[in-house]
């Protein structure tokens, strides 16, 4: 674990954040089936910075997380989505992938470099268009990577299943929680919790028709556990404990957030909405890579 400095002037501080509404991957009724992933990512950019109040000419890196980094993701796309939402040239971009932590660690990257005193200023964001870029495509794993482990370390159903299964977290416990996630989801939605994070953005609806996409598309404000219970397995037909109902969905969206220096922040007179204390990555077996942010 990497601890961070408590002297102000190398203290990483997060001073703005935002994201667009989640959408499903779906091609027929997906929100934004019809947005570029690279778009959705220079809008929340662009916002962060707005809402940050640094003058863009002090932003020194621009650092975007991407699995899957093809396509309208491809190449530095931090720089693309850097160059669409405005910022300065003067700034460097960087585009980092650590699958599923891939803008967490944009982020750590960024406080370490202000640890260090290197660089300052960062924005920070994270893209995934999966309904344009599914996970499985285009990727040719060397097979001697499984020389010690079962190719099935690739699915995080599978592992799932693992996990569930070794530490006895039943299906009818995962339909509970599940339950509860959607009630407390759509609960927050309803009441306005998250609307100062959302960023509207244009969009279809299920008719095709150009709207404002303000609201996360997967909530399912009727999800109950009756419903659930008619479910088969996905993963492992019969004998699995995993249906659609307890797998995360598939999603299209963006976020951003201005990291800066503590010191940095007060001499623009910017209340820090957090401040970091430390970071850190830990390896774990693939078959059971579910464990690792645990």
């Amino acid at each position: 674990m990497t601890r961070l400095s408590r002297s102000p002037e190398t203290t990483p501080v997060v001073v703005s954040c935002c994201r667009t509404a989640i959408g499903r991957s779906d091609a027929h009724h997906g929100v934004f089936r019809k947005v570029r992933g690279d778009e959705l990512a220079a809008l929340v950019v662009s916002e962060a910075v707005a809402r940050g109040r640094v003058p863009p000419e002090c932003i020194e890196d621009v650092l975007v997380g991407v699995t899957q980094q093809r396509a309208e993701l491809g190449g530095n796309v931090a720089r693309t989505i850097a160059m669409l939402a405005g910022v300065p040239f003067s700034a460097a971009a960087c585009t980092t992938n650590r699958l599923c932590g891939s803008s967490l660690q944009g982020m750590s990257q960024a406080c370490h470099s202000i640890m260090a005193g290197a660089e300052d200023v960062h924005v920070v964001a994270g893209v995934e268009h999966m309904q344009h870029l599914p996970m499985n495509s285009e990727i040719d794993f060397h097979p001697q990577a499984f020389s010690k482990s079962s190719r099935a370390v690739l699915s995080m159903g599978l592992t799932a299943e693992y996990l569930a299964s070794s530490r006895g977290i039943s299906r009818k416990a995962q339909e509970e929680y599940a339950l509860e996630s959607h009630r407390r989801a759509t609960q927050a939605a309803d009441t306005g919790f998250f609307k100062s994070e959302i960023v509207e953005c244009q969009g279809l609806n299920a008719n095709g028709v150009l709207t404002f996409i303000d609201r996360d598309q997967s909530i399912r404000s009727d999800a109950n556990l009756a419903a659930m219970k008619q479910l088969k397995p996905v993963f492992l037909p019969k004998i699995g404990s995993i249906t659609a109902a307890t797998s995360a969905p598939m999603s299209d969206g963006a976020a951003a957030m201005v990291v800066m220096s503590e010191a940095t922040a007060r001499r623009h007179q910017i209340i820090p909405m957090v401040r970091v204390l430390s970071t850190a990555v830990i390896g774990v077996s693939p078959a059971v890579m579910g464990m690792g942010p645990v």
